[in-house]
């Protein structure tokens, strides 16, 4: 009894040291994850999953490799790639997820942004402020003087429709649902991704969240290499079933926004593109997305990427 007692706790303590440990940002990123952490998918790895509030929290578990891999913006895993952290990406696993929501406001271009208050989820410089200020610069109007680019939490921000203190604001999904099932009159002004396309004229889809793999200190080329297969192969495998499985991956997803109404939730996948990729095609959209942001804001990413930032 005590050798079966001893080898049962030997076999946890080595799950837990041979786990790969994935952060995970609070928001639509989660949905990607739910299948594999509520065990719907049969997956080849064991996998712990943690939660980074802020960047600074990310940057911490990056640098010190204390996480396998971790789920980022596109755009600042290559800040912090070239910065030298040891952050590679794997795959690209959303493509759609802001929106641009008006509440007594009529949108009909880009320059009719001009003079509003438009807010944005959290701070200066993640993907939705990045693409605004690119694509009101392509238009020819500078963000920083034709209209007031506010920054508040996505809370905050639906706070502030209720009280009729915003009539606009870019917001990720679920919030962007969220806010048009509270307000009957508010409505999707743009979608950001779309936008993306129709104003600088490409066929490329947006990047926004992409899974980055931290390699171990004293990691093989070929032991990434086998991780990297494991991990595209059982996320792959978990974001079908969250594509196939609506009603079962809202119910999943009350527990991370338990406030929120199925209706919202179903809304905001339906809105959402999720899509865990890595073909050359998305590394022509990758590549597209960067040299635009050097174009446009060169301080945002002072270096593009070379081939070793990608593992695909």
């Amino acid at each position: 009894m005590k050798n079966i007692v001893f080898l049962t706790i030997l076999l946890l303590i080595t799950i837990s040291v041979f786990s790969l440990k994935i952060a995970v940002p609070m928001g639509p990123t989660l949905f990607t994850v739910l299948p594999i952490m509520e065990r719907r998918v049969s997956v080849e790895e064991e996998y712990d999953f943690f939660y980074w509030k802020s960047f600074d929290e990310a940057i911490a578990m990056i640098a010190n490799r204390q996480v396998s891999a971790i789920f980022l913006p596109v755009s600042y895993g290559a800040t912090l790639f070239s910065k030298s952290l040891p952050v590679r990406l794997s795959a690209v696993t959303l493509w759609k997820s802001f929106f641009c929501i008006s509440n007594g406001w009529e949108y009909t271009d880009i320059a009719s942004l001009r003079d509003q208050n438009l807010y944005f989820a959290q701070g200066k410089g993640q993907t939705a402020d990045v693409v605004m200020r690119i694509l009101l610069k392509a238009e020819g109007l500078d963000p920083d003087t034709a209209l007031s680019m506010k920054y508040l939490s996505p809370p905050e921000i639906v706070a502030f429709f209720q009280k009729g203190l915003a009539q606009l604001a870019v917001v990720p999904e679920p919030y962007a649902s969220l806010i048009l099932n509270m307000l009957p009159g508010s409505k999707i002004a743009f979608d950001l991704q779309t936008l993306w396309q129709e104003t600088l004229d490409v066929p490329y889809r947006l990047p926004i969240t992409g899974l980055f793999y931290v390699p171990a200190s004293n990691e093989s080329e070929a032991q990434t290499k086998n991780n990297i297969i494991t991990i595209q192969n059982d996320f792959q495998s978990s974001t079908s079933y969250l594509l196939s499985h609506t009603d079962e991956i809202v119910s999943m997803g009350k527990s991370v926004f338990p406030t929120m109404a199925d209706s919202v939730l179903r809304n905001s996948l339906t809105n959402s593109e999720y899509d865990f990729s890595f073909s050359a095609a998305d590394k022509l959209a990758i590549a597209h997305y960067f040299e635009t942001i050097r174009q446009f804001l060169p301080e945002s990413l002072l270096v593009l990427p070379d081939e070793n930032f990608y593992l695909f």
